[in-house]
Protein backbone atom coordinates (compact mmCIF):
# COMPACT_ATOMS: atom_id res chain seq x y z
CA UNK A 1 0.00 0.00 0.00
CA UNK A 2 2.79 2.39 0.94
CA UNK A 3 4.69 1.88 -2.32
CA UNK A 4 1.56 2.38 -4.29
CA UNK A 5 0.90 5.86 -2.50
CA UNK A 6 4.66 6.45 -3.36
CA UNK A 7 4.34 5.55 -6.98
CA UNK A 8 1.57 7.98 -7.05
CA UNK A 9 3.42 10.64 -5.47
CA UNK A 10 5.95 10.01 -7.92
CA UNK A 11 3.89 10.55 -10.66
CA UNK A 12 2.41 13.72 -9.46
CA UNK A 13 6.06 14.91 -9.25
CA UNK A 14 6.61 14.27 -12.75
CA UNK A 15 3.55 16.58 -13.45
CA UNK A 16 4.69 19.82 -12.97
CA UNK A 17 2.37 21.97 -14.34
CA UNK A 18 -0.40 19.93 -12.59
CA UNK A 19 1.54 19.33 -9.02
CA UNK A 20 4.47 21.60 -9.25
CA UNK A 21 2.84 23.94 -6.77
CA UNK A 22 2.85 21.23 -3.98
CA UNK A 23 6.43 21.03 -4.17
CA UNK A 24 7.28 17.41 -4.82
CA UNK A 25 10.87 16.42 -5.66
CA UNK A 26 11.19 13.53 -8.31
CA UNK A 27 14.40 12.73 -7.13
CA UNK A 28 13.20 12.97 -3.20
CA UNK A 29 10.23 10.45 -4.33
CA UNK A 30 12.45 7.68 -6.37
CA UNK A 31 14.51 7.55 -3.69
CA UNK A 32 11.79 6.96 -0.66
CA UNK A 33 10.83 4.44 -3.39
CA UNK A 34 14.11 2.75 -3.38
CA UNK A 35 14.30 2.72 0.51
CA UNK A 36 11.01 0.86 0.32
CA UNK A 37 11.86 -1.72 -1.95
CA UNK A 38 15.18 -2.46 0.07
CA UNK A 39 13.31 -2.59 3.22
CA UNK A 40 10.64 -4.46 1.45
CA UNK A 41 13.34 -7.06 0.22
CA UNK A 42 14.93 -7.16 3.88
CA UNK A 43 11.97 -8.24 5.39
CA UNK A 44 11.36 -11.04 2.94
CA UNK A 45 15.10 -12.11 3.49
CA UNK A 46 13.80 -12.07 7.22
CA UNK A 47 10.74 -14.22 6.88
CA UNK A 48 13.51 -16.57 4.39
CA UNK A 49 15.59 -16.90 7.50
CA UNK A 50 12.93 -17.67 10.11
CA UNK A 51 11.83 -20.18 7.80
CA UNK A 52 14.93 -22.48 7.26
CA UNK A 53 15.66 -22.19 11.15
CA UNK A 54 12.30 -23.63 12.12
CA UNK A 55 13.16 -26.00 9.21
CA UNK A 56 16.56 -26.81 11.25
CA UNK A 57 15.19 -26.68 14.48
CA UNK A 58 12.39 -29.37 13.65
CA UNK A 59 14.53 -31.53 12.08
CA UNK A 60 17.40 -31.72 14.65
CA UNK A 61 15.20 -32.13 18.03
CA UNK A 62 13.39 -35.14 15.58
CA UNK A 63 16.66 -36.02 15.23
CA UNK A 64 17.87 -35.66 18.70
CA UNK A 65 14.18 -37.55 19.93
CA UNK A 66 15.16 -40.95 18.12
CA UNK A 67 18.39 -40.66 19.66
CA UNK A 68 17.09 -40.45 22.93
CA UNK A 69 14.43 -43.41 22.43
CA UNK A 70 17.43 -45.42 20.77
CA UNK A 71 19.25 -45.03 23.80
CA UNK A 72 16.44 -45.71 26.05
CA UNK A 73 16.55 -49.11 24.63
CA UNK A 74 12.40 -48.14 23.63
CA UNK A 75 10.92 -48.87 20.24
CA UNK A 76 11.06 -45.72 17.42
CA UNK A 77 8.10 -45.54 15.07
CA UNK A 78 9.31 -45.54 11.55
CA UNK A 79 7.42 -42.49 10.48
CA UNK A 80 9.92 -40.28 12.47
CA UNK A 81 13.13 -42.53 12.25
CA UNK A 82 13.37 -42.39 8.35
CA UNK A 83 16.33 -39.61 7.75
CA UNK A 84 16.95 -38.47 3.60
CA UNK A 85 20.02 -36.67 3.12
CA UNK A 86 18.11 -33.58 3.33
CA UNK A 87 17.09 -33.75 6.82
CA UNK A 88 20.88 -34.55 7.43
CA UNK A 89 21.75 -31.31 6.24
CA UNK A 90 19.22 -29.26 8.11
CA UNK A 91 20.40 -31.43 11.68
CA UNK A 92 24.10 -30.05 10.01
CA UNK A 93 23.12 -26.80 9.52
CA UNK A 94 21.66 -26.57 12.81
CA UNK A 95 24.86 -28.28 14.92
CA UNK A 96 27.29 -26.18 12.94
CA UNK A 97 25.10 -22.82 13.81
CA UNK A 98 24.12 -23.07 17.19
CA UNK A 99 26.89 -25.36 19.42
CA UNK A 100 30.05 -24.66 17.09
CA UNK A 101 32.23 -22.43 19.31
CA UNK A 102 33.50 -18.97 17.79
CA UNK A 103 36.88 -17.78 19.07
CA UNK A 104 36.42 -14.57 17.31
CA UNK A 105 33.75 -13.57 19.79
CA UNK A 106 35.04 -13.47 23.28
CA UNK A 107 33.23 -14.37 25.78
CA UNK A 108 30.74 -16.68 23.71
CA UNK A 109 30.11 -20.36 24.63
CA UNK A 110 28.60 -23.24 22.96
CA UNK A 111 24.73 -23.07 23.47
CA UNK A 112 21.44 -23.20 21.33
CA UNK A 113 21.06 -19.35 20.66
CA UNK A 114 18.36 -17.34 17.98
CA UNK A 115 21.20 -15.01 16.84
CA UNK A 116 20.72 -15.42 12.87
CA UNK A 117 16.97 -14.20 13.53
CA UNK A 118 17.09 -11.54 16.09
CA UNK A 119 20.14 -9.78 14.54
CA UNK A 120 17.78 -8.82 12.08
CA UNK A 121 16.31 -6.58 14.70
CA UNK A 122 19.12 -4.56 16.04
CA UNK A 123 20.60 -1.59 15.31
CA UNK A 124 23.59 -2.47 14.19
CA UNK A 125 24.74 -4.60 10.81
CA UNK A 126 24.36 -8.17 10.38
CA UNK A 127 26.80 -10.62 12.02
CA UNK A 128 26.08 -13.89 9.92
CA UNK A 129 24.72 -12.54 6.41
CA UNK A 130 22.86 -14.38 4.35
CA UNK A 131 24.45 -15.83 1.82
CA UNK A 132 22.62 -15.62 -1.99
CA UNK A 133 25.75 -15.96 -4.14
CA UNK A 134 23.75 -19.39 -5.46
CA UNK A 135 20.51 -17.32 -6.24
CA UNK A 136 20.25 -17.22 -9.81
CA UNK A 137 18.43 -14.04 -10.28
CA UNK A 138 21.27 -12.49 -7.99
CA UNK A 139 23.70 -13.28 -10.03
CA UNK A 140 22.58 -12.56 -13.30
CA UNK A 141 21.82 -8.63 -12.25
CA UNK A 142 25.22 -8.75 -10.52
CA UNK A 143 26.61 -10.15 -14.68
CA UNK A 144 24.81 -7.74 -16.25
CA UNK A 145 25.97 -3.60 -16.20
CA UNK A 146 23.00 -2.31 -17.64
CA UNK A 147 20.39 -4.54 -14.97
CA UNK A 148 22.91 -3.86 -12.16
CA UNK A 149 22.41 0.07 -12.85
CA UNK A 150 19.11 0.01 -13.76
CA UNK A 151 16.78 2.25 -11.57
CA UNK A 152 13.89 -0.01 -11.60
CA UNK A 153 15.59 -2.81 -9.28
CA UNK A 154 15.79 -2.41 -5.69
CA UNK A 155 18.93 -2.56 -4.10
CA UNK A 156 19.69 -5.41 -1.95
CA UNK A 157 21.87 -4.64 1.03
CA UNK A 158 22.90 -8.09 2.41
CA UNK A 159 24.57 -6.79 4.90
CA UNK A 160 22.14 -4.08 7.06
CA UNK A 161 19.34 -5.28 9.19
CA UNK A 162 15.84 -4.79 9.20
CA UNK A 163 15.84 -1.85 11.71
CA UNK A 164 18.56 0.24 9.81
CA UNK A 165 16.89 0.13 6.94
CA UNK A 166 13.36 1.10 8.59
CA UNK A 167 15.52 4.09 9.97
CA UNK A 168 16.73 4.64 5.90
CA UNK A 169 12.99 4.43 5.08
CA UNK A 170 11.80 7.05 7.68
CA UNK A 171 14.70 9.61 7.07
CA UNK A 172 13.63 8.99 3.18
CA UNK A 173 10.25 9.71 3.66
CA UNK A 174 10.66 12.80 5.63
CA UNK A 175 12.85 14.28 3.06
CA UNK A 176 10.63 13.43 0.05
CA UNK A 177 7.42 15.07 2.52
CA UNK A 178 8.56 17.59 4.40
CA UNK A 179 8.45 20.76 1.82
CA UNK A 180 5.40 19.49 0.47
CA UNK A 181 3.93 19.52 3.88
CA UNK A 182 5.37 22.71 4.93
CA UNK A 183 3.81 24.60 1.65
CA UNK A 184 0.46 22.68 2.00
CA UNK A 185 0.56 23.97 5.90
CA UNK A 186 1.14 27.37 4.92
CA UNK A 187 -2.01 27.48 2.65
CA UNK A 188 -4.30 26.00 5.85
CA UNK A 189 -5.94 27.72 8.36
CA UNK A 190 -8.31 27.38 11.04
CA UNK A 191 -11.68 28.80 10.68
CA UNK A 192 -13.33 27.56 13.69
CA UNK A 193 -12.39 25.52 16.48
CA UNK A 194 -15.63 23.42 18.39
CA UNK A 195 -15.09 21.47 21.66
CA UNK A 196 -17.35 18.58 20.95
CA UNK A 197 -17.04 16.88 24.36
CA UNK A 198 -15.02 16.32 27.28
CA UNK A 199 -13.66 12.77 28.39
CA UNK A 200 -14.63 12.17 32.02
CA UNK A 201 -11.73 9.28 32.64
CA UNK A 202 -8.11 9.70 31.14
CA UNK A 203 -8.61 6.31 29.91
CA UNK A 204 -11.64 7.60 27.49
CA UNK A 205 -9.30 9.86 25.83
CA UNK A 206 -7.35 6.52 24.39
CA UNK A 207 -10.62 5.02 23.05
CA UNK A 208 -11.08 5.64 19.44
CA UNK A 209 -14.56 6.91 18.28
CA UNK A 210 -16.65 5.87 15.37
CA UNK A 211 -15.95 8.79 12.59
CA UNK A 212 -17.25 8.92 9.30
CA UNK A 213 -17.84 11.71 6.59
CA UNK A 214 -19.78 12.05 3.60
CA UNK A 215 -20.99 14.72 1.11
CA UNK A 216 -24.78 15.66 -0.26
CA UNK A 217 -24.84 17.35 -3.58
CA UNK A 218 -21.36 18.82 -3.39
CA UNK A 219 -22.70 21.46 -0.96
CA UNK A 220 -23.14 20.01 2.39
CA UNK A 221 -20.50 18.28 4.08
CA UNK A 222 -21.85 15.63 6.93
CA UNK A 223 -19.76 14.39 9.31
CA UNK A 224 -21.47 11.08 11.82
CA UNK A 225 -19.59 10.45 15.67
CA UNK A 226 -20.09 8.86 18.96
CA UNK A 227 -19.42 10.49 22.02
CA UNK A 228 -18.33 6.89 23.52
CA UNK A 229 -18.93 3.13 22.82
CA UNK A 230 -21.16 2.26 23.01
CA UNK A 231 -23.53 5.32 22.98
CA UNK A 232 -27.46 5.36 23.35
CA UNK A 233 -27.34 8.48 20.91
CA UNK A 234 -25.17 9.89 17.71
CA UNK A 235 -24.26 12.88 16.40
CA UNK A 236 -24.80 14.61 13.02
CA UNK A 237 -23.04 17.24 12.21
CA UNK A 238 -22.82 19.74 8.80
CA UNK A 239 -21.41 22.77 7.24
CA UNK A 240 -21.88 24.13 3.78
CA UNK A 241 -18.74 24.24 1.69
CA UNK A 242 -19.14 28.13 2.02
CA UNK A 243 -17.00 29.77 4.06
CA UNK A 244 -19.10 31.87 6.21
CA UNK A 245 -21.69 29.24 7.24
CA UNK A 246 -22.43 28.46 10.53
CA UNK A 247 -21.79 24.82 11.56
CA UNK A 248 -24.89 22.46 12.85
CA UNK A 249 -25.65 19.47 14.91
CA UNK A 250 -28.10 17.39 15.33
CA UNK A 251 -28.47 14.36 18.38
CA UNK A 252 -30.54 11.33 17.25
CA UNK A 253 -31.48 8.50 18.96
CA UNK A 254 -32.78 5.00 17.82
CA UNK A 255 -36.31 4.60 18.99
CA UNK A 256 -38.86 1.85 18.46
CA UNK A 257 -37.91 -0.82 15.78
CA UNK A 258 -40.19 -1.49 12.60
CA UNK A 259 -42.24 1.11 13.08
CA UNK A 260 -42.19 3.46 10.14
CA UNK A 261 -42.32 7.62 11.54
CA UNK A 262 -40.61 10.35 12.37
CA UNK A 263 -40.64 11.93 16.06
CA UNK A 264 -39.25 15.26 16.75
CA UNK A 265 -40.20 15.44 20.14
CA UNK A 266 -38.94 13.61 22.99
CA UNK A 267 -42.33 13.27 24.41
CA UNK A 268 -44.09 11.88 21.70
CA UNK A 269 -42.57 8.90 21.52
CA UNK A 270 -40.12 6.78 24.34
CA UNK A 271 -36.47 6.43 23.45
CA UNK A 272 -35.77 3.03 23.03
CA UNK A 273 -33.43 1.93 26.27
CA UNK A 274 -32.41 -1.38 24.91
CA UNK A 275 -30.34 -0.44 22.09
CA UNK A 276 -27.12 0.38 22.19
CA UNK A 277 -25.12 2.18 19.26
CA UNK A 278 -21.70 0.36 18.65
CA UNK A 279 -20.64 1.19 14.88
CA UNK A 280 -22.15 3.96 12.69
CA UNK A 281 -20.63 4.62 9.12
CA UNK A 282 -22.19 5.91 6.34
CA UNK A 283 -23.38 3.79 3.39
CA UNK A 284 -23.65 6.38 0.68
CA UNK A 285 -25.12 9.91 0.27
CA UNK A 286 -28.33 9.77 2.10
CA UNK A 287 -28.34 6.18 4.18
CA UNK A 288 -26.55 5.55 7.58
CA UNK A 289 -25.34 2.25 8.18
CA UNK A 290 -26.09 1.22 12.53
CA UNK A 291 -24.56 -1.62 14.57
CA UNK A 292 -27.32 -1.56 17.14
CA UNK A 293 -26.76 -3.91 20.94
CA UNK A 294 -29.96 -5.18 21.33
CA UNK A 295 -30.96 -6.51 24.96
CA UNK A 296 -33.69 -8.53 25.39
CA UNK A 297 -35.62 -9.74 28.33
CA UNK A 298 -33.20 -12.71 29.33
CA UNK A 299 -30.61 -9.99 29.13
CA UNK A 300 -28.71 -11.67 26.29
CA UNK A 301 -27.25 -9.48 23.73
CA UNK A 302 -27.76 -9.06 20.16
CA UNK A 303 -26.14 -7.58 17.44
CA UNK A 304 -28.99 -5.90 14.96
CA UNK A 305 -27.44 -4.06 11.73
CA UNK A 306 -29.76 -0.97 10.49
CA UNK A 307 -29.88 0.89 7.53
CA UNK A 308 -31.29 4.52 8.69
CA UNK A 309 -32.48 6.84 5.45
CA UNK A 310 -31.23 9.95 6.17
CA UNK A 311 -33.00 11.95 3.34
CA UNK A 312 -36.52 12.63 5.20
CA UNK A 313 -34.51 14.16 8.15
CA UNK A 314 -32.15 16.24 6.31
CA UNK A 315 -35.07 17.72 4.45
CA UNK A 316 -36.77 18.30 7.63
CA UNK A 317 -33.97 20.93 9.04
CA UNK A 318 -33.89 19.76 12.18
CA UNK A 319 -30.38 20.81 13.17
CA UNK A 320 -29.39 22.97 15.77
CA UNK A 321 -26.74 26.13 15.69
CA UNK A 322 -23.20 24.71 17.14
CA UNK A 323 -22.50 26.89 19.69
CA UNK A 324 -18.75 27.14 20.88
CA UNK A 325 -20.03 29.01 24.91
CA UNK A 326 -20.18 25.23 26.27
CA UNK A 327 -18.17 22.50 26.15
CA UNK A 328 -21.15 19.99 26.77
CA UNK A 329 -23.47 22.09 24.62
CA UNK A 330 -24.13 18.71 22.16
CA UNK A 331 -24.56 16.49 24.92
CA UNK A 332 -26.90 18.94 26.82
CA UNK A 333 -29.85 19.37 23.36
CA UNK A 334 -32.77 17.61 22.78
CA UNK A 335 -33.23 14.67 21.67
CA UNK A 336 -34.41 13.49 18.30
CA UNK A 337 -35.68 9.95 18.04
CA UNK A 338 -36.16 8.10 15.06
CA UNK A 339 -38.00 5.03 14.36
CA UNK A 340 -36.54 2.32 12.06
CA UNK A 341 -38.32 0.29 9.29
CA UNK A 342 -38.79 -3.77 9.44
CA UNK A 343 -37.19 -4.52 5.88
CA UNK A 344 -34.04 -2.40 6.34
CA UNK A 345 -33.17 -4.05 10.06
CA UNK A 346 -30.85 -7.29 10.14
CA UNK A 347 -30.39 -9.44 13.21
CA UNK A 348 -27.26 -10.96 13.71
Amino acid sequence: MLLFHLTELKGMSLWYDKYGVLGLSPVSVQDAIISLGSFMLKANELLQVIDSSLTSFKAFFRWLYVIMMRLANESVPSAISKMNQKNVNFVADFLTENFTDNPEKEGKTSGFTLERVGQYLKKEDLQLVNDISNNDWYSFVQSTPIMKESPLLYPHQPTKSLIQLHEQLQTAMNTALNRPSTIIGQHLQCNKSFKLYNSLKKEETKTSRPVSRYCVDSNQMYIVMLSQVPSDCLYIIRQSQDESSDIEFLKLCVGTLAESSLNTSTTSAAICNQHQIVDVSCYDDTTLSLLLQEINSNQEALSVLCQLNLGALIDAEQFVKMSSEDANYMLQKDVYVVSVLKNILYYL
